[in-house]
């Protein structure tokens, strides 16, 4: 097995093992590279790995260079790791195969970090703790929904084809659909221009209530641009009439779908559009053969959005963030923690207890910083 670096001599390989993969995440769709790379500043990475001249598997990365010293992130804003169209041991060789790649490509680059966030399918993270040998690592974990098993079962009543009241929801969740469709509002998929504006628009609107930093309109603007409905990407929105009050991007690869960032126009909450947004995104993903709804993460287990998303039937699947350092991190660690957010807006350096260690003088290679738990 070998490897090769992708450029436009074997820019189909990458597509070619993309749809002979195993559960790709929908993030690795090729445009989604594309559409960081317009707000972010970085450069796509994308590694082949081949049996003979037969594309196998690949890995997405993207490589950002504006901050102090150069960070190779895979990827951004979601899951990446390596996927393959192989099985067992090939497949485990593989993904170590490309693990390697990314290091060697990575300190070629000059980069001083390198960090991949595992996917949830179909490894976890054993596999790349093994492959990638970590000096950090911060666990965490995504939510999805089994539409096959838990959603997609042909209703015997009149509450529509998957039963829109269905014993996986629970009952305020049901409760609030109902809600939802009593007070008129709607639910649909839609693309282009305007598309991009209601969701930035309802985006800038609930970030700024929570005191966030929203994704930038011209990623938001990739994704219809460079994914788009014919490829992988679409926006999913709830209307009260002609105004969206809720919306989503959504990536969608084989059988996975990720959702991206729902957001909601708080002065609608009382209409429950974001139950209705779940329930009829879910109904249309289980129509064109998806079969794992990714909700992605929470903030901590056990908190609000965390049982919000058990609701809807969602399961827990363990990811993990790993870096290796590849090179000299001093110029980021003399950086305050103010000048990080702005030299590395929208990029993951370090968990954040080792920043704060580095700071305050503290070693930052003891053991207990070395694997951290998300929330914790």
């Amino acid at each position: 097995m070998n490897w090769a670096l992708m450029d436009d001599r074997n820019a189909s390989d990458y597509l070619q093992a993309l749809s002979e993969a195993r559960t790709p995440m929908g993030q690795h769709a090729y445009g989604y590279a594309q559409a960081l790379a317009e707000c972010a500043h970085e450069e796509p990475l994308r590694i082949v790995a081949y049996e003979g001249e037969r594309p196998v598997g690949a890995l997405a990365a993207m490589l950002y260079t504006s901050g102090p010293v150069p960070l190779v992130e895979s990827l951004p804003f979601g899951y990446g790791g390596a996927f393959s169209s192989l099985e067992g041991e090939a497949h485990r060789q593989c993904v170590g195969l490309l693990c390697e790649a990314l290091l060697t490509v990575s300190e070629n680059a000059g980069a001083c970090l390198v960090t991949i966030q595992t996917p949830p399918f179909p490894d976890g993270p054993a596999l790349y703790r093994k492959a990638f040998s970590p000096d950090f690592e911060l666990r965490s974990f995504c939510q999805y929904v089994d539409l096959v098993r838990d959603f997609a079962v042909p209703s015997s009543g009149a509450d529509g084809k998957y039963g829109a009241y269905r014993g996986c929801l629970r009952r305020n969740h049901r409760r609030n659909v109902k809600l939802a469709e009593e007070a008129g509002l709607t639910a649909g998929c839609e693309s282009g221009r305007r598309a991009v504006e209601q969701y930035c628009a309802l985006q800038a609107r609930r970030m700024t209530e929570l005191g966030a930093r929203p994704r930038p309109e011209p990623f938001v603007a990739g994704l219809d641009h460079h994914l788009g409905p014919e490829a992988a990407g679409w926006f999913f929105f709830v209307w009260d009439g002609a105004e969206a009050i809720s919306g989503t991007p959504l990536i969608g690869v084989r059988d996975v779908l990720d959702v991206i960032l729902i957001c909601m126009d708080s002065r609608a909450s009382h209409m429950q559009p974001n139950a209705l947004l779940c329930y009829r995104a879910m109904e249309w993903a289980a129509d064109r053969g998806f079969r794992w709804f990714n909700f992605q993460s929470s903030l901590r287990r056990g908190d609000s959005l965390y049982h919000w998303k058990t609701g809807w039937g969602a399961q827990e699947a363990p990811v993990s963030i790993l870096t290796r350092v590849v090179g000299d991190i001093e110029p980021i660690l003399r950086l305050s923690l103010e000048e990080l957010r702005e030299a590395y807006t929208y990029h993951y350096v370090l968990p954040y207890p080792v920043l704060e260690a580095a700071h305050a003088g503290r070693p930052i290679d003891s053991p207990g910083l070395r694997v951290l738990e998300k929330g914790a």
